[in-house]
Protein backbone atom coordinates (compact mmCIF):
# COMPACT_ATOMS: atom_id res chain seq x y z
CA UNK A 1 0.00 0.00 0.00
CA UNK A 2 1.25 3.60 -0.88
CA UNK A 3 2.02 5.81 2.07
CA UNK A 4 0.43 9.54 2.17
CA UNK A 5 2.82 12.44 1.76
CA UNK A 6 1.77 14.77 4.44
CA UNK A 7 2.75 18.57 3.15
CA UNK A 8 2.98 21.43 5.61
CA UNK A 9 0.05 23.36 6.12
CA UNK A 10 0.44 26.26 4.32
CA UNK A 11 -0.63 29.73 5.65
CA UNK A 12 -3.29 30.97 4.57
CA UNK A 13 -4.84 34.93 4.52
CA UNK A 14 -7.72 35.88 6.81
CA UNK A 15 -10.57 35.68 4.84
CA UNK A 16 -11.38 39.62 4.53
CA UNK A 17 -7.58 40.34 2.98
CA UNK A 18 -8.51 37.20 0.88
CA UNK A 19 -11.93 38.39 -0.33
CA UNK A 20 -10.62 41.96 -1.25
CA UNK A 21 -7.56 40.87 -2.96
CA UNK A 22 -8.60 39.03 -5.70
CA UNK A 23 -9.69 41.40 -7.96
CA UNK A 24 -7.70 44.73 -6.61
CA UNK A 25 -4.30 45.57 -5.33
CA UNK A 26 -5.36 46.17 -1.90
CA UNK A 27 -3.13 43.00 -0.58
CA UNK A 28 -0.22 44.68 -1.80
CA UNK A 29 -0.97 47.81 -0.46
CA UNK A 30 -1.46 46.41 3.07
CA UNK A 31 1.97 44.84 2.43
CA UNK A 32 3.78 47.63 2.01
CA UNK A 33 2.18 49.72 4.80
CA UNK A 34 3.08 46.88 6.66
CA UNK A 35 6.61 46.21 5.49
CA UNK A 36 6.59 50.40 5.84
CA UNK A 37 5.24 50.43 9.50
CA UNK A 38 7.65 47.69 10.53
CA UNK A 39 10.93 49.50 9.46
CA UNK A 40 9.75 52.50 11.46
CA UNK A 41 9.11 50.65 14.73
CA UNK A 42 12.88 49.29 14.49
CA UNK A 43 14.01 52.49 13.46
CA UNK A 44 11.94 54.22 16.42
CA UNK A 45 12.89 51.28 19.27
CA UNK A 46 16.43 51.84 18.19
CA UNK A 47 16.38 56.30 18.29
CA UNK A 48 14.52 55.24 21.70
CA UNK A 49 17.41 53.15 22.95
CA UNK A 50 20.18 55.46 21.71
CA UNK A 51 18.11 57.96 23.92
CA UNK A 52 18.43 56.54 26.76
CA UNK A 53 22.33 56.01 26.63
CA UNK A 54 22.83 59.40 26.31
CA UNK A 55 20.78 60.38 29.31
CA UNK A 56 22.72 57.39 31.21
CA UNK A 57 19.38 55.85 32.30
CA UNK A 58 19.50 52.51 30.16
CA UNK A 59 18.53 49.27 31.93
CA UNK A 60 19.56 45.70 31.78
CA UNK A 61 16.04 44.98 31.18
CA UNK A 62 15.36 47.00 28.39
CA UNK A 63 18.61 45.65 26.74
CA UNK A 64 17.56 42.14 27.41
CA UNK A 65 13.83 43.16 25.62
CA UNK A 66 15.61 45.02 22.55
CA UNK A 67 18.50 41.48 22.04
CA UNK A 68 14.77 39.26 22.20
CA UNK A 69 12.84 42.08 19.86
CA UNK A 70 15.31 42.03 17.65
CA UNK A 71 16.28 37.75 17.40
CA UNK A 72 12.35 37.68 17.01
CA UNK A 73 12.68 40.02 14.08
CA UNK A 74 15.53 38.40 12.49
CA UNK A 75 14.30 34.91 12.59
CA UNK A 76 10.95 36.23 11.21
CA UNK A 77 13.19 37.85 8.60
CA UNK A 78 11.11 40.87 9.06
CA UNK A 79 11.99 44.44 6.95
CA UNK A 80 14.05 46.60 8.39
CA UNK A 81 16.16 43.47 9.98
CA UNK A 82 17.58 42.39 7.01
CA UNK A 83 21.34 42.94 8.19
CA UNK A 84 20.67 41.81 11.17
CA UNK A 85 22.67 38.96 12.16
CA UNK A 86 22.95 36.20 15.74
CA UNK A 87 26.18 37.99 16.42
CA UNK A 88 24.43 41.20 17.08
CA UNK A 89 21.98 39.42 19.19
CA UNK A 90 24.51 37.69 21.16
CA UNK A 91 26.43 40.90 21.85
CA UNK A 92 23.02 42.81 23.16
CA UNK A 93 22.75 39.64 25.55
CA UNK A 94 25.96 40.25 26.78
CA UNK A 95 25.69 44.06 27.53
CA UNK A 96 22.54 43.39 29.19
CA UNK A 97 24.18 40.86 31.38
CA UNK A 98 27.04 42.96 32.22
CA UNK A 99 24.75 45.91 32.86
CA UNK A 100 22.67 43.29 35.23
CA UNK A 101 25.95 42.91 37.50
CA UNK A 102 26.20 46.59 37.42
CA UNK A 103 22.71 47.52 38.71
CA UNK A 104 23.10 44.83 41.32
CA UNK A 105 26.46 46.37 41.87
CA UNK A 106 24.66 49.91 43.02
CA UNK A 107 22.02 47.71 45.02
CA UNK A 108 25.00 45.65 46.92
CA UNK A 109 24.05 42.45 45.53
CA UNK A 110 27.24 41.82 43.36
CA UNK A 111 27.55 38.48 44.08
CA UNK A 112 24.14 36.90 43.90
CA UNK A 113 25.02 34.36 41.53
CA UNK A 114 21.08 33.24 41.04
CA UNK A 115 20.32 37.11 40.10
CA UNK A 116 23.59 38.41 38.37
CA UNK A 117 26.02 35.55 38.32
CA UNK A 118 24.47 32.92 36.21
CA UNK A 119 24.78 33.73 32.35
CA UNK A 120 23.22 30.64 31.30
CA UNK A 121 20.02 32.01 31.12
CA UNK A 122 20.78 35.04 30.22
CA UNK A 123 22.89 34.53 26.73
CA UNK A 124 23.53 31.86 24.32
CA UNK A 125 27.95 32.57 23.57
CA UNK A 126 29.80 32.75 26.91
CA UNK A 127 32.49 33.84 24.67
CA UNK A 128 31.46 37.04 24.27
CA UNK A 129 30.82 37.73 27.67
CA UNK A 130 34.73 36.75 28.27
CA UNK A 131 35.62 38.55 25.50
CA UNK A 132 33.95 41.39 27.06
CA UNK A 133 35.40 40.74 30.97
CA UNK A 134 38.74 40.24 29.91
CA UNK A 135 38.95 43.93 27.92
CA UNK A 136 36.99 45.18 31.33
CA UNK A 137 39.48 43.70 33.07
CA UNK A 138 42.72 45.04 31.39
CA UNK A 139 40.97 48.52 31.60
CA UNK A 140 40.99 47.70 35.15
CA UNK A 141 37.00 48.45 35.61
CA UNK A 142 36.84 44.84 37.23
CA UNK A 143 39.20 42.95 38.77
CA UNK A 144 39.01 39.49 40.88
CA UNK A 145 37.34 37.56 37.41
CA UNK A 146 36.23 33.99 38.58
CA UNK A 147 35.10 31.50 35.90
CA UNK A 148 35.63 28.23 38.67
CA UNK A 149 32.08 27.04 38.71
CA UNK A 150 30.65 26.10 35.26
CA UNK A 151 28.16 28.75 34.10
CA UNK A 152 28.75 31.50 36.74
CA UNK A 153 30.68 34.60 36.36
CA UNK A 154 31.85 36.52 39.22
CA UNK A 155 34.26 39.79 39.73
CA UNK A 156 34.36 43.31 41.29
CA UNK A 157 33.68 46.31 39.43
CA UNK A 158 36.19 48.88 40.53
CA UNK A 159 35.29 51.75 38.52
CA UNK A 160 31.59 51.87 38.57
CA UNK A 161 31.29 55.04 36.03
CA UNK A 162 33.73 53.90 33.82
CA UNK A 163 32.25 50.51 33.71
CA UNK A 164 29.13 52.12 32.95
CA UNK A 165 30.67 54.56 29.97
CA UNK A 166 32.19 51.53 28.55
CA UNK A 167 29.16 49.45 28.16
CA UNK A 168 26.84 52.09 26.97
CA UNK A 169 29.88 53.24 24.15
CA UNK A 170 29.35 49.31 23.64
CA UNK A 171 25.77 49.30 23.19
CA UNK A 172 25.99 52.81 21.56
CA UNK A 173 27.86 50.89 18.66
CA UNK A 174 26.04 48.24 18.45
CA UNK A 175 22.69 50.74 17.89
CA UNK A 176 24.22 52.35 15.10
CA UNK A 177 25.67 49.82 13.07
CA UNK A 178 22.38 48.20 12.79
CA UNK A 179 20.70 51.54 11.97
CA UNK A 180 23.41 51.41 8.96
Amino acid sequence: MAKMIQYPERPREPPAIRSTTKSSGTFQKIFEQLKYNNLLMSVKEITELLEKVNNDTLTSTEIAAFAGMLQENMYKRSPGFENVSKDDVQWFQTYSFVLNKLELFYKGEIYEIKSGGDWRQAMDDVRKLKLLVDELEEKKLVNEVAWFIDGISLYNITEPEMYKKQIFEKVRASLEKIMD
